[in-house]
């Protein structure tokens, strides 16, 4: 049987991620190709940026990750991984490989990715009830100058 509700929270998870980020995204519902324990992550894939999300996830939760990748897209598309580059070093252990100063920059991206994720969230939420609402209503979000 098709799930047309997650269907429908696929579709405009790709509008919202192209709204919010201000780029063209691709999502992939896989399992992240991270070191770490991660249930999404933001790459660039050439031009476009690239979210990959754990597929099975609840929808506020799916909401939630795909807002913060969103975030990071949007905030360090600069220092984002290629896919490319970072398939051909995945197996090497984050922690072995990092440093005090990375592993500083890594944390402080997270911070932002999170703050931006809590304020669009907070924003979504005060608009709407269902996640589906939400969704929509970040379609309508504006940046403050």
């Amino acid at each position: 049987m098709i799930d047309t509700n997650l269907i429908v929270l696929r579709v405009l998870a790709e509008y919202v991620a192209r709204y919010l980020s201000g780029r063209d995204v691709e999502i992939w519902w896989v399992e992240p190709e991270t070191n770490m324990a991660a249930v999404g992550a933001a790459f660039r894939n050439g031009r476009k940026g690239l979210i990959q999300i754990v597929p099975g996830l609840s929808p506020d939760r799916m909401l939630g990750v795909l807002v913060h990748e969103c975030a990071h897209l949007r905030l360090h598309w600069d220092s984002l991984p290629y896919l490319g580059a970072w398939r051909n070093t995945r197996h090497a252990s984050f922690r072995a490989v990092s440093t005090p100063e990375k592993t500083a920059r890594f944390n402080k991206r997270e911070r932002e990715a999170e703050e931006l994720e809590a304020y669009w969230l907070r924003w979504a939420s005060e608009r709407g009830e269902s996640v589906t609402d939400q969704m929509g209503a970040l379609l309508y979000w504006k940046a403050e100058s």
